[in-house]
């Protein structure tokens, strides 16, 4: 009879800890992934991935939040030490490292997936009659530009691109220049509003917020020349990127530009269990991703982030061995449990 109770318990206890996809045993810690501003590609992947993850637990214990981008996010996410967060490879490398922009290394980060890349957009008035981006630094004229909030990818690049171009923000603004650091959906209406005469953004193609901005106020795409797009991937990581005539309306030629692969990541002490779950949600729904954004269409998902130079967590290692994504053992994660 004893016996029989004890097996009892037991047979309940373990059928509450399990989810019918075997992900879970024990119920994981509540955490965010923190993403872009609200409205932007990032929150909404974040979202998307957050809802996915959470079907493989009770309670929901995973929520996508603001943040203020591919810099501060590293930093974010270190600090809280249970989150996971999207920045971009050039960023996590440098946080990683303690180099430039960042103040000290950030040893803790750990990789968990590439997501879709995203490629820099700058756009101006036709009646400012520029050709390329590098056209902004002859401008004989002051003008509104709207960029990111401190912390965000929008930010760094146009301070890179000022960088190789041999100025920076300080001279630029000495001449009249106006820049004004907004959120994403706050610059997209302070172009529809004409508030900005050039305005920049870093998103994933097609984006449908960018259609119907170019619908409402038309702009006129700027190109990075080729002598910016290789300081660039030199210096920084970036890679060379073409949006091809028609992506947007009102454009019918192609913009070389540069992009930036989003990457998902989190830092060492999150929970093993929890980064399996937000690995394979992101593996498993890819038709579910690009309904919620068109770039997962050609998403490849053994292109991963390997030239960072973070080590991968190993939830995520756990996923990836098991759909033989990854076979070369790393020292670093020796440590991954083989089951949870």
């Amino acid at each position: 009879m004893r016996q029989s109770i004890i097996i009892s318990v037991l047979t309940v206890w373990l059928a509450a800890g399990c989810t019918e996809s075997g992900v879970g045993r024990r119920p994981p810690p509540r955490t965010n992934i923190v993403t872009g501003s609200t409205g932007s590609t990032w929150y909404t992947m974040g979202s998307g991935l957050a809802e996915k993850a959470n079907a493989f637990f009770d309670g929901h214990p995973i929520t996508a939040v603001p943040g203020a981008g591919g810099v501060s996010n590293p930093v974010r996410v270190s600090m809280t030490g249970v989150d996971l967060g999207i920045s971009y490879g050039p960023f996590l490398s440098a946080a990683y490292q303690g180099d430039s922009p960042f103040r000290k290394p950030y040893p803790e980060l750990r990789l968990v997936a590439a997501l879709i890349s995203n490629r820099l957009h700058v756009f101006a008035k036709p009646e400012l009659d520029l050709h390329t981006v590098g056209d902004l630094k002859t401008l004989d004229q002051s003008v509104r530009i709207g960029t990111g909030i401190p912390g965000s990818g929008e930010l760094f690049c146009l301070t890179a691109l000022l960088t190789v171009m041999g100025t920076d923000l300080d001279k630029w603004q000495e001449q009249g220049s106006v820049l004004r650091l907004s959120a994403t959906a706050q610059r997209f209406d302070d172009w529809k509003d004409e508030r900005l005469e050039v305005a920049m953004t870093f998103v994933n193609d097609p984006s449908p917020q960018l259609m119907e901005l170019m619908t409402t106020r038309p702009g006129e795409f700027l190109p990075v020349p080729p002598e910016l797009r290789i300081a660039l991937r030199e210096q920084w990581g970036f890679r060379e990127a073409t949006v091809e005539p028609g992506t947007y309306p009102n454009q019918n030629y192609a913009i070389e530009t540069v992009a930036l692969p989003s990457i998902l990541f989190t830092v060492a002490d999150v929970d093993e269990m929890l980064v399996y779950a937000m690995t394979r949600a992101l593996y498993e729904n890819q038709d579910y991703m690009t309904n919620i954004h068109p770039g997962f269409a050609q998403w490849d998902p053994m292109d991963l982030p390997d030239d960072v130079g973070v080590p991968y967590h190993p939830g995520a290692v756990k996923y990836y061995r098991e759909r033989g994504f990854m076979n070369v053992k790393e020292p670093a994660l020796e440590h991954a449990s083989k089951d949870f």
